[in-house]
């Protein structure tokens, strides 16, 4: 086997076990933060915007603050 072959063997296995221990996604990193008990607190913690049609536009604004001592970090905002 050749240099370059064994470079670009020992290239791509870096490469494959780097892509093996990549950073977990957003939804898994959620579910650690709901583990440790959050200490974010939304006002109001709930709206009901009732029946909004496609294309109207609807505002809302919530406060959201974190009565914990530990910093916390919002990675990922959906709408039901």
């Amino acid at each position: 086997m050749s240099l370059s072959k064994r470079l670009l063997f020992f290239a791509l296995l870096i490469l494959v076990v780097a892509a093996c221990t990549q950073a977990k996604q957003p939804g898994e990193m959620a579910m650690v933060i709901e583990a440790t008990e959050s200490a974010l607190v939304f006002e109001p913690p709930h709206v009901d915007l009732g029946a909004v049609k496609e294309g109207e536009e609807a505002v809302v604004y919530l406060r959201v603050r974190n009565a914990g001592d530990t910093m916390q970090q919002i990675v990922d905002v959906q709408t039901s």
